[in-house]
């Protein structure tokens, strides 16, 4: 589906959309298996589209400073980003930008029977009372 270089750079690129704080980032909190779900199933159709956004993002993360954008570090990853929804760069990733905001948001807050939020982690980060769960009072 995708190859190890494309999947490292979309795990950074759903990292920025959803990075870390007291609650784990996209990846850890599923949306690579939410998106690798998604991409076997009902969006087959933008696997075209994510692959060319990925090798666009990680050609301007190269020119721009002599690494991938995987492995650019978080600062800089973020100053791209921020490049690109400013329309100064990468036309194919910014066109993918709603739409991978999108599916991050789907995966971070999935079913976990749909791929993504396997440990139910951001139900319980909004406040989301699961069946038997008693709230505090």
């Amino acid at each position: 589906m995708l190859t190890p270089s494309e999947l490292s750079t979309l795990r950074a690129f759903m990292d920025c959309l959803i990075p870390a704080d007291d609650w784990p980032s996209a990846w850890r909190n599923g949306v690579g298996q939410y998106l690798m779900r998604q991409f076997a199933g009902p969006l087959r159709h933008m696997l075209p589209a994510y692959r060319s956004a990925l090798a666009e993002l990680d050609a301007e993360s190269v020119a721009r400073f002599s690494c991938p954008f995987a492995d650019c570090g978080s600062e800089r990853q973020l100053e791209l980003l921020v490049a690109i929804a400013a329309g100064e760069a990468c036309p194919e990733t910014r066109n993918l930008l709603p739409a991978a905001a999108s599916h991050a948001a789907e995966g971070y807050y999935a079913d976990p029977g749909n791929g993504g939020n396997p440990e139910m982690t951001s139900w319980r980060m909004v406040g989301y009372l699961l069946p038997g769960e008693i709230s505090a009072p």
